[in-house]
């Protein structure tokens, strides 16, 4: 095993048999796996704590999540079974339990919540995805929104061409799941659509916070021996005939410092490594494995949570979440593009979690536009958005508090989450050129050097962009270095 090189006099030299970059739920998976195998791991971490885009804080009685907010398809779910396996409280949304609000606050009667949310989802979630998988696959440079917003889609089924609110309300709907996919439809590829083996059912909420399910894992590492530290900023990777040197610096001192070990696992988010690894690492890494990186898409998912002294709408407004409609004559009301408006998904945190807050989910453009605003600028956004949907007949309450979130703009993830995007225009397949595809994907999730490992929800390809696709590369990364650790052991010993 190898030791830190220099370690500054108040650091313990700590022999490691992996280094892990990144304390979120992926390398917290693979520690944890390691740890049980009797590895001794130390986990690297740039912030001040643990879980990466799991990021829990207290919030009036309860918590609000700031990251990765659901464990998404219950059925087939690691994460899911995990929480079950250690006890920790959930809540499964039914399917049933959301509304759609128009404009004016009013709650859509079932029969037209059926063809506005209704085709909408239908369209999106199996139409695209059953047309994308035909033997004539469309073109890689057709987006969803290509599909989508055809004269002949059925999206627009049982909406007569002369209905303009309802074919406006239907589109500002669909538009809405760029918050599933983090980034305008226009931007997702339509050919892999739907070609992913994820899982399936509701979803579910962690109640009291995602954040205990990282923590879980880092009780285990550190009752097995290993280490985790906190504020180390990775500097630079090299890796050499004696295995992997990591240098890092402190983000509270400037120190720096250097840690050894055989083997090393990155589980930095796409949007750090779209930043920085063309020059982090030593030997730089293959032009492939670039190449991969720029072509797929990080996204972006934010949120702004609203906190009241009570849940002064529970009686009234009892579902779990709702789909606000924008404004037709104000379309940039819910922040996305106003030439082609989106709704909003927002979770009754009150329903849910017994939290009095609204959670505002924005994606796409709508959670770009979010990061150009001033804090000033999106409680009076956040206050009328709630006044409008929830309130409009008379003046809410004061808000207790106003959170929002800045994915993009946080140096150590720049985005939240994975995504397929269309292949430029100009790039032609039957020129030889390589077009983004989910290959990309199983690129991230291989070897390089022999030493160095990769996880995080980007290199698992079929359950990419959620919590239980980072904790399966995390397990998958675990097992694969645990084998070359064992494969030592034994030439050691037969040495």
């Amino acid at each position: 095993m190898y030791a830190f090189t220099s370690p500054p006099s108040h650091l313990p030299t700590f022999e490691a048999d992996v280094l892990i970059l990144g304390a979120g739920i992926s390398g917290l998976a693979a520690a944890r796996h390691l740890a049980l195998e009797g590895r001794k791991v130390l986990l690297l971490e740039a912030r001040d704590r643990i879980g990466g885009r799991i990021h829990t804080i207290p919030f009036g009685p309860g918590v609000a999540e700031l990251g990765a907010s659901f464990i998404h398809g219950v059925w087939g779910n690691p994460v899911w079974e995990v929480a079950r396996k250690i006890g920790l409280p959930t809540k499964v949304l039914e399917e049933r339990s959301g509304a759609v609000r128009d404009h004016q606050g009013k709650t859509l009667p079932p029969e037209k919540e059926q063809v506005i949310a209704g085709n909408a989802y239908e369209t999106v979630f199996f139409h695209l995805r059953d047309t994308s998988q035909h033997s004539s696959p469309p073109p890689s440079s057709a987006s969803l929104a290509t599909a989508l917003f055809t004269p002949s889609s059925p999206l627009y089924h049982n909406i007569p061409p002369t209905d303009s609110l309802s074919r406006f309300q239907v589109a500002a709907a669909a538009r809405s799941w760029s918050g599933w996919t983090g980034a305008d439809l226009t931007k997702v590829s339509y050919r892999w659509w739907g070609f992913e083996r994820d899982t399936k059912g509701p979803d579910a909420a962690v109640v009291g916070g995602y954040i205990k399910l990282a923590e879980w894992c880092e009780r285990t590492v550190l009752e097995k021996g290993g280490k985790v530290r906190l504020g180390e900023e990775v500097v630079h990777v090299t890796v050499d005939g004696n295995g992997v040197k990591v240098n890092t610096k402190s983000t509270r001192t400037e120190e720096t410092r250097a840690h050894r070990a055989p083997y090393c696992l990155i589980t930095f988010p796409l949007g750090v490594l779209k930043a920085r690894a063309a020059r982090l690492f030593t030997p730089p890494l293959p032009p492939r494995r670039l190449a991969s990186i720029s072509r797929l898409g990080h996204g972006l998912l934010n949120k702004v949570q609203v906190l009241y002294s009570s849940a002064w709408w529970a009686e009234t407004h009892t579902n779990d979440n709702f789909f606000l409609l924008p404004d037709p004559s104000d379309p940039g009301n819910t922040l996305g593009n106003p030439e082609s408006p989106q709704g909003i998904y927002t979770l009754n945190m009150w329903s849910v979690e017994q939290v009095p807050a609204f959670c505002f989910f924005l994606g796409g453009t709508a959670g770009t536009n979010l990061e150009t605003m001033s804090d000033v600028e999106v409680e009076s956004w956040a206050r009328g958005m709630v006044k409008r949907y929830f309130s409009p007949d008379q003046e809410p309450p004061e808000p207790a508090k106003i959170v929002r979130t800045g994915w993009a703009h946080d140096p150590y993830a720049l985005g939240s989450y994975s995504y397929i995007p269309p292949s430029p225009s100009d790039v032609h397949e039957q020129d030889g050129a390589e077009v983004p595809s989910a290959l990309d994907m199983i690129e991230l999730s291989r070897p390089l050097f022999g030493k160095l490992f990769w996880a995080g929800e980007h290199t698992e390809m079929d359950e990419y962009a959620s919590v239980h696709g980072a904790w399966a590369s995390g397990v998958r990364e675990g097992r694969a270095i645990e084998v070359m650790l064992a494969n030592r052991d034994d030439e050691e010993s037969a040495a």
